[in-house]
């Protein structure tokens, strides 16, 4: 009985965690900046079609209230940057039905991003995905060089010259 316990206190105290960091990075909207490059485990999500692009990939899930403001801004980032050689990949968790989120994205009118999910929870544990959204910049060379724990406003002119600053890279 006191196994349960400890069980039920650790996943309480993950639930508050993540909701504490999500409220905290929710106050920090267009917070985003280039670090020095970081290799990435192999991931099925840089494939042929991202080789020699940059690379958004939005950790998220349905339940996450500041995943979905990012949505719409995404979605749009999408439209504004595909010619410039700018990949948005959101990737929800592994919780929900594909189905669910192609609903989700058809009622609101996410015409720019292809749904997709990890089946399995691999590609969150290999990538250390804690908080939800988490975003990553990768560059053309499939390095990561940017990492935002919490929403992140794609509108923002700041965060639009630093995608800009790592497309031109």
């Amino acid at each position: 009985m006191q196994g349960r316990g400890v069980i039920l206190g650790a996943f309480i105290f993950l639930i508050v965690t993540t909701i504490s960091m999500q409220t905290a990075a929710a106050q920090e909207l267009g917070n985003l900046e280039l670090s020095s490059p970081k290799s990435l485990p192999p991931l099925d999500f840089l494939n042929a079609q991202t080789k020699g692009k940059v690379v958004i990939a939005n950790f998220w899930a349905l339940w996450c209230a500041p995943c979905k403001i990012e949505k719409p801004m995404l979605d749009k980032l999408q439209a504004d940057y595909a010619k410039k050689g700018l990949v948005v990949l959101t990737i929800a968790d592994s919780g929900a039905e594909m189905e669910m989120i192609r609903e989700y994205y058809a009622s609101h009118q996410l015409t720019h991003l292809k749904p997709a999910k990890d089946t399995t929870g691999e590609i969150f544990g290999l990538l250390e995905i804690s908080a939800l959204p988490t975003t990553l910049i990768i560059n053309k060379k499939g390095q990561e060089i940017s990492r935002a724990m919490g929403p992140v406003d794609w509108n923002d002119k700041d965060v639009r010259r630093v995608l800009d600053k790592a497309l031109a890279e």
